[in-house]
């Protein structure tokens, strides 16, 4: 069964993301949502989505796994969006650097039944490009409340793009 992925922010990072999830051998289909949506538009051009959606809750309706790779002065009310759109079970992660403000905001947010497991790369590409994770430290910062399923759902995920993970606690 196929894992539907949502990539928020189409930027470098993002595109590297979806490259990353499509060249991998696991069935994904991969949703480039971003603000700008001619940088969704060329994400799929260059084969990291299989679409581009304009549209937030649209973007993430039938959503497994949602990354939100924004600004952090974006995160909070796209978070409040999810909360709002994402069905029960859906799991949410970021690439923000800095973590406080974010786990935060999920915790007041994303209602009981949709998870949220921070993360983030260590280490940015300069360009899209399937390989930008291999071989390279990738951390998940889950909440003492995060359900086992999400961890392991963004772990795997994190495995698939090629990347290390490495724990590490919130605070």
């Amino acid at each position: 069964m196929a894992v539907n992925v949502t990539i928020i922010g189409a930027d470098v990072l993002g595109q590297s993301i979806g490259l990353a999830l499509k060249g991998s051998e696991a069935p994904m289909t991969v949703t480039l949502h971003d603000r700008d949506h001619e940088r969704a538009q060329q994400g799929v051009s260059i084969g990291a989505g299989d679409r581009a959606v304009w549209n937030l809750p649209a973007a993430v309706k039938d959503a497994d796994l949602v990354f939100v790779n924004e600004t952090l002065n974006h995160i909070e009310k796209t978070l409040e969006v999810l909360g709002r759109e994402l069905r029960e079970g859906a799991v949410v992660t970021d690439t923000a650097s800095i973590k406080q403000p974010v786990l935060r905001w999920a915790t007041e947010y994303l209602p009981e039944g949709i998870h949220f497991v921070g993360s983030t790369p260590l280490g940015a590409p300069r360009t899209p490009t399937a390989d930008a994770f291999r071989e390279k430290r990738y951390a998940i910062l889950p909440l003492p409340a995060s359900a086992e399923a999400a961890v392991k759902l963004v772990t795997d995920t994190i495995t698939l793009m090629g990347a290390a993970p490495l724990f590490i606690e919130p605070e």
